[in-house]
């Protein structure tokens, strides 16, 4: 049985029904006034924004984040945080939602385009450790995990391509409410449960000695065969709930061993107007902003990715470790 938690491990999460509620009091601990709310145009910005009001901060909602966010749009996100004089962000949503929202932080805080936050520049962008700033991260979906590493996918529209961004400073905080993925209906639900099942299946098919990571991708995986049918079929189940958005943080983690080969990768010579993922928020890929930052945005040519295991081999490993 899911209870309400405190987790500090690999970012500061605050974890159980209701908990959106204390989001104001624990923005407030930090000092700041005067968030940006990041999001997509899904149902819960206005309810967290008026929140944050009620509480006496003063946020400003950016709701034009697009299924798959592009750098048009995180300038737009940071012009509008700089022009009001934000001092912090909330980001709301699937993975667009919370990719949007930590690649305007890094934008914004440093002035910088977006293009040199690239994972692969090495070493990163050197800021002060105060540069960026604080972030909290509200997932409402169950799949994508975007919100336990700093690494975003952003579309380049200029070179049509889709670029991995990250930065080591980051300061990020997760707040986890299940009440908040109650209403999700029954298709999104199975398609970002399925994301997060792709993400421990990938990081256990990483031909790698990382025991850590194997040992929460195995968990994250029985909690999805357990709860994800639970989910699907009444969506009003808290518990069931509770448990997907713990699969969903976990197998992210366990992404962070590298990418796997549980799915084919698409070319990045792609144009950047392909299509979005069903649920119009997940991300086409995810992140992390450990070493290396980010794994999950790696892009390699259309096909099996050298050595990739059939699909029903990986289903049977995990079920002999299960």
């Amino acid at each position: 049985m899911s209870r309400p938690e405190d987790w500090a491990f690999p970012v500061p999460v605050t974890f159980g029904p209701g908990r959106i509620s204390e989001l104001p009091e624990l923005m407030k601990s930090k000092g700041v006034c005067r968030p940006l709310v990041v999001t997509d145009k899904g149902g819960d910005r206005h309810k967290i924004a008026a929140l944050l009001a009620a509480a006496g901060l003063r946020p400003v909602l950016y709701d034009k984040v697009e299924p798959n966010p592009t750098d048009v749009c995180v300038r737009n996100a940071s012009a509008l945080y700089n022009a009001e004089q934000c001092d912090s962000i909330v980001a709301i949503g699937g993975g667009s939602g919370l990719d949007g929202g930590k690649s305007t932080a890094m934008a914004a805080g440093s002035n910088l385009p977006i293009a040199d936050f690239e994972w692969t520049i090495s070493p990163p962008v050197e800021l002060a450790p105060d540069a960026l700033p604080p972030v909290w991260l509200v997932p409402t979906t169950a799949g994508t995990g975007a919100e336990m590493d700093s690494a975003s996918m952003v579309t380049d529209t200029t070179k049509r391509t889709k670029i991995c961004v990250a930065h080591p400073t980051m300061r990020m905080h997760v707040v986890m409410d299940p009440e908040l993925t109650l209403t999700l209906p029954a298709t999104l639900t199975a398609w970002t449960g399925m994301d997060a099942l792709t993400h421990a299946l990938e990081a256990l098919s990483v031909d790698m000695y990382h025991p850590m990571c194997d040992g929460i991708a195995l968990e994250a995986l029985r909690l999805v065969q357990q709860w994800l049918p639970v989910a699907f079929h009444d969506g009003a189940n808290l518990e069931a709930r509770s448990q997907m958005l713990a699969a969903s943080c976990m197998a992210a983690v366990a992404f962070q061993k590298g990418p796997g080969d549980a799915r084919p990768v698409r070319t990045n010579r792609r144009p950047a107007q392909h299509a979005a993922r069903p649920d119009q928020r997940d991300r086409a890929a995810g992140g992390a902003a450990r070493q290396p930052a980010c794994h999950r945005g790696q892009v390699r040519a259309r096909g099996a990715l050298p050595g990739a295991a059939q699909p029903a081999a990986l289903l049977q490993r995990a079920r002999r470790r299960l």
